[in-house]
């Protein structure tokens, strides 16, 4: 999961317990794609939680959207095919 911080990803912000929720990537035109992990990344100690459960991965406005609450704020229909493969050939390598 780390491994995509060298791909333009970034962490999310801390949350409750110092668990950082989500990780995103900014996308053309302003927004994100943002997978939301399950039990997510602990600050300072980023192998105590090893296996991540990919809970969702969507499109939003901003990178927090979906942990508070909000929906998906487009389809991947919307992205151009370039977009699209990148976010592909990235989500490729977690598995």
């Amino acid at each position: 999961m780390l491994g995509l911080t060298s791909r333009g990803w970034e962490r999310g912000a801390p949350q409750d317990a110092g668990i950082e929720p989500w990780i995103s990537r900014r996308l053309p035109g302003g927004r994100y794609i943002v997978i939301d992990l399950d039990p997510g990344i602990a600050v300072g100690t980023v192998d105590a939680l090893p296996d991540q459960k990919l809970d969702a991965v969507g499109l939003a406005n901003r990178p927090e959207q979906s942990w508070l609450g909000g929906g998906a704020t487009g389809s991947f229909a919307d992205l151009d095919p370039v977009t699209v493969s990148e976010i592909i050939a990235d989500l490729t390598t977690l598995t």
